[in-house]
């Protein structure tokens, strides 16, 4: 094209020429929002409405790869691309009087934006919603991330937005890794060479992306047997019982996973002593790369941040010594591993950070330094003595 203002042009005439029924529309909106009693509430319950009844087909042929499907065919149908479930849920919250429009985004599988307008500068579509003086950005595609809380595949991302005969230009907020946190919260008592206890994973933005997922693609008599061999690491010394989990719905900020545990594997005796491996999962344990070989950056699949807290009670009387503290805090990761010893319980902290979602080549010799550092402080373990 010659211009953004070309391509622009171009595409507000096919959304001009899809004809949606916005009275139609309505009927079900009301239904959806019936119990809603303030305007976010009635936002996040439509949002959340295409997220869990509207199946993503990206299946374009021919003009259909960039006119959307109009909204009524779309509700009909019970499924759509990205343009028509974009176009759905921006007429259902134009029914309702808010100012929703369409947005034409490049994800981060795209190497340029807008500077260069062509039909390849955008690959994905998304709703642009104007309330209280800020825009939140709809990606219906994404099923199971609430309101305000962006996929990393748009993030940071130039977007072409709806503006009557013009249009604007803004950029997608690019979120930090706290956005992503995935966390783990132990509480464990040692007697008789058992650690029992209770255990709770919480998962945000995208970590609840994946597990909301993960559970929704599996049979609804297979999901409990799932879920305790998740917890229980497939290992028949970590025995799982009263599991519990929060519900996934789209609009919940967080899903958790709750249970009781007995735990036989995570301690070894040796001569009277007592070794404690408190951190099953060792996240990006020995993460290392090819020097010879490499010439290419990396990319994470986002931007993330695993937390673990674990708290074991010990015996009276026990003796405890404490590995060394890891603490290593570049510009684009940064992990923590610290023990402590108080009021009679160990407690355990660890944190592994993704800040930036690319690691360029000239930074893998140091990650792979700090990875030999990570991986002695995994393998270091406190010894109790009793």
């Amino acid at each position: 094209m010659g211009s953004v203002a070309d391509l622009y042009s171009w595409y507000h005439s096919l959304m001009n020429s899809v004809d949606n029924d916005k009275r139609s529309v309505l009927t079900e909106v009301s239904k959806i929002t019936k119990d809603c009693r303030t305007d976010l509430e009635r936002i996040q319950a439509i949002y959340s409405w295409v997220q869990s009844n509207i199946r993503y087909v990206a299946f374009e042929d021919g003009i259909a790869g960039f006119r959307p499907d109009a909204a009524q065919n779309v509700m009909r149908k019970k499924f759509g691309d990205c343009k028509g479930m974009a176009n759905l849920l921006k007429t259902m919250l134009v029914s309702m009087g808010y100012d929703a429009r369409m947005a034409w985004i490049g994800t981060n599988h795209i190497a340029y934006d807008y500077s260069t307008p062509t039909l390849a500068v955008d690959n994905h579509c998304i709703c642009a919603l104007f309330y209280g003086g800020k825009i939140y950005y709809l990606d219906a595609t994404c099923d199971n991330m609430a309101l305000g809380v962006y996929p990393s595949s748009i993030q940071g991302r130039q977007t072409l937005i709806e503006n009557g005969d013009k249009y604007l230009l803004e950029r997608v907020p690019d979120c930090g890794a706290e956005q992503n946190t995935d966390s783990i919260c132990s509480s464990y008592t040692l007697s008789n060479g058992v650690l029992k206890g209770n255990l709770k994973y919480i998962f945000a933005g995208e970590s609840k992306q994946v597990i909301s997922s993960l559970i929704d693609q599996t049979r609804l008599n297979y999901q409990d047997m799932a879920l305790n061999l998740f917890m229980s690491e497939l290992r028949a010394g970590r025995k799982i019982t009263n599991l519990k989990r929060s519900s996934c719905l789209p609009s919940d900020s967080v899903v958790s996973l709750s249970c009781d545990i007995e735990n036989s594997v995570d301690l070894q005796v040796v001569n009277s002593e007592i070794y404690l491996d408190l951190d099953s999962r060792k996240p990006r344990q020995s993460s290392y790369f090819r020097l010879d070989k490499r010439n290419q950056h990396f990319q994470f699949n986002y931007k993330s941040r695993n937390v673990q807290h674990t708290e074991v009670t010990l015996p009276r009387g026990a003796k405890v010594t404490l590995p060394e503290p890891l603490l290593i805090d570049r510009d684009g990761y940064k992990f923590s591993v610290k023990y402590n010893y108080v009021n009679g319980k160990i407690v355990y902290d660890r944190v592994c950070e993704i800040k930036n979602l690319i690691l360029k080549v000239n930074q893998m010799k140091q990650w792979n330094d700090d990875m030999k550092a990570l991986d002695k402080a995994y393998l270091s373990l406190p010894i109790v003595k009793l």
